[in-house]
């Protein structure tokens, strides 16, 4: 009988344990645990699964993917690694059909259980994992000590003063990952920190979502910046057009590039570019050149030594035409050194001022992005610092009708 007992306990322990470790995995259980067995009912097509492991927001979007049962790939996850802070966290994962390929999932800890979050692209086609020098980024601002700033206004104000005092570490770790990207182009433009203060004027809260209304210091303008809560902290979610809004007082355009007027005072007919070299032009390696600094010295120093080429990879179409004119009266290659001084971003373009060596006169150049490139457009070129283009195409007309009368 004593036996019957102890052996009805053991089955009941084991069981109860057994028990309790299906129901943790089901109901949260670890960050990898959950994300896996997300994916693998996902790989099924089993949809019906997949939301025991999702948010409201993931179950939301599965109604996108009518198609998951027919489409099932039935592909083995292995779970890479993970990065987990604040009740939120990111799973990276490969496919052993395909482990050169890594992709990430984000979950959320929702009343104390791990659940996926993610949209209906990267459910049906996976998102992309960052590599391993973006890791080390994303590591070191998880790491930074956020602990200062915890209610919406302490986030948003916290966050503001860093990008004010060029603090863009700070500014990372209290933003979304969708913020990073435009913070990485804002950091990328090199413009000088302003050092403005920062007055928080009031906010509006809801469970997942914040926004925070603000002033700069120097401005009477109303602004506002949006928060949303990633597990127990929150976070900034804007773009880099908010951050770069002007004040309602600022012109709406920016100065011409050349510091003149758009009117053409000569009747140039614009040189005919062959299929050759707009081939040329297009295939030119311009990778080394990313951001506007970059960009605006790599055209700077192809002009300087007569790169045309380079010069036209570098700058738009309609900057072309410029370039030829400028060739055609600048016959040696002057080589000079310049020193890149600022960059003023605006939301989309942005001015880059140098200085020649030697000189005092400051000039600038803007630049456009045409998708992913930063390009130099301008309908003057002011490069030749003795009056620039305009002024030597009026002395060589001159000397032409002084020709002409002789």
């Amino acid at each position: 009988m004593q036996r019957i007992l102890i052996l009805s306990v053991s089955l009941f322990v084991i069981f109860f344990l057994g028990w309790t470790f299906k129901t943790a995995d089901t109901e949260g259980g670890k960050p990898e645990k959950v994300a896996k067995a997300f994916l693998i009912a996902m790989e099924k097509g089993d949809l019906v699964k997949a939301k025991e492991y999702s948010t409201q927001q993931t179950q939301d979007q599965m109604i996108y993917l009518t198609d998951a049962a027919e489409n099932a790939k039935n592909r083995k996850v292995i779970i890479t690694g993970s990065r987990i802070r604040d009740g939120y966290g990111q799973v990276y994962y490969s496919f052993k059909e395909d482990k050169d390929k890594e992709y990430v999932i984000g979950l959320m800890e929702v009343d104390g259980k791990w659940l996926v979050e993610t949209d209906k692209t990267a459910m049906k086609d996976g998102k992309a994992a960052p590599d391993a020098s973006q890791r080390e980024q994303i590591k070191k601002y998880d790491n930074y000590d956020t602990s200062p700033w915890n209610t919406p206004e302490e986030v948003a104000s916290g966050f503001l003063k860093a990008i004010e005092d060029d603090n863009w570490v700070r500014a990372n770790a209290l933003s979304t990952d969708k913020t990073r990207e435009s913070l990485s182009t804002l950091e990328d433009l090199g413009t000088p920190p302003k050092y403005r203060g920062v007055e928080i004027l009031s906010s509006d809260q809801e469970d997942k979502t914040a926004v925070v209304y603000y002033r700069y210091d120097d401005s009477e303008m109303e602004r506002s910046i949006e928060l949303i809560r990633l597990g127990k902290a929150w976070r900034v979610e804007t773009t880099k057009s908010e951050l770069l809004k002007k004040d309602e007082s600022e012109e709406d355009e920016y100065e011409p590039a050349y510091g003149g007027d758009d009117s053409d005072d000569n009747d140039w007919n614009s040189d005919e570019i062959t299929e050759e070299e707009r081939a040329e032009i297009e295939n030119y390696d311009i990778s080394t050149w990313q951001t506007p600094k970059e960009v605006a010295t790599g055209f700077l120093q192809a002009v300087e030594y007569q790169n045309w080429v380079q010069a036209k990879a570098l700058s738009t179409e309609k900057t072309w035409d410029e370039l030829s004119k400028l060739a055609s009266v600048t016959p040696e290659a002057k080589k000079r050194k310049f020193t890149i001084n600022r960059v003023t971003p605006y939301e989309n373009n942005t001015q880059v001022y140098y200085t020649f060596a030697g000189e005092t006169e400051e000039k600038v150049i803007s630049l456009v992005k045409i998708g992913d490139l930063w390009k130099v457009e301008t309908t003057k070129l002011d490069m030749n610092g003795d009056g620039g283009l305009k002024d030597n195409l009026d002395s060589l007309q001159s000397e032409l009708e002084k020709g002409i009368k002789d």
